[in-house]
């Protein structure tokens, strides 16, 4: 469903991550440079569908993005439930696991429906960043991995969400605007979570 910048796609900041969780979380993170970006955390990759003109995607791109972004929080949050997390971090990657692969059958069904093959808009990145998000998940332990993993959850829901009202406007085909529309409660689910977690 979320599915996923997109792909002319630009790179979320760390410091927008940051803002959204209390200082004692942020306190692995550390900011250098002009760019604001993190010394530690991993870019946060879009794994929904931030960072492209929306309005110019064919419902074509848009059940991609939603199938895209499904892919890349099930790798990551896999990932992170295979590890010594919290019980509470645990938890969450299942919920994502599962709601996200739900997601990415009810999207792929209906693209068969629909006679409508996905394509990826321009530019997409998402696999590649995917991959750094996981390169840099790779190597954190513990209470730092858990710190990354929601930093990144939270940053990459509320642009997801954000992104999802504007993928709705964009798309044509109705059931396509329905699909979108009703990937927003699990959205929300997701980032409130995330946010219970980071305090």
């Amino acid at each position: 469903m979320t599915r996923p910048p997109i792909r002319a796609r630009r790179i979320f900041t760390a410091l927008l991550a940051a803002a959204a969780i209390p200082a004692g979380l942020r306190a692995a993170t550390t900011f250098s440079g002009a760019s604001g970006r993190p010394d530690r955390a991993p870019r946060q990759a879009n794994t929904g569908r931030t960072g492209q003109d929306t309005t110019r995607l064919s419902d074509a791109n848009i059940l991609d993005k939603e199938i895209g972004g499904d892919s890349a929080e099930i790798a990551i949050a896999r990932y992170v439930g295979q590890q010594r997390t919290s019980p509470a971090v645990r938890a969450y990657a299942m919920m994502l696991i599962d709601d996200h692969s739900h997601s990415m059958r009810e999207t792929r069904s209906l693209a068969r429906r629909l006679s409508i093959t996905p394509a990826p808009p321009p530019g997409d990145t998402t696999a590649q960043e995917t991959a750094h998000v996981l390169e840099h998940l790779r190597t954190l332990q513990g209470r730092a991995l858990d710190t990354a993993f929601v930093q990144h959850e939270i940053a990459d829901h509320q642009h997801d969400i954000a992104d999802a009202h504007r993928m709705e406007a964009a798309a044509r085909d109705p059931h396509v605007k329905t699909l979108i529309r009703q990937s927003l409660p699990v959205l929300q689910k997701h980032l409130d979570r995330a946010r219970q977690i980071a305090t």
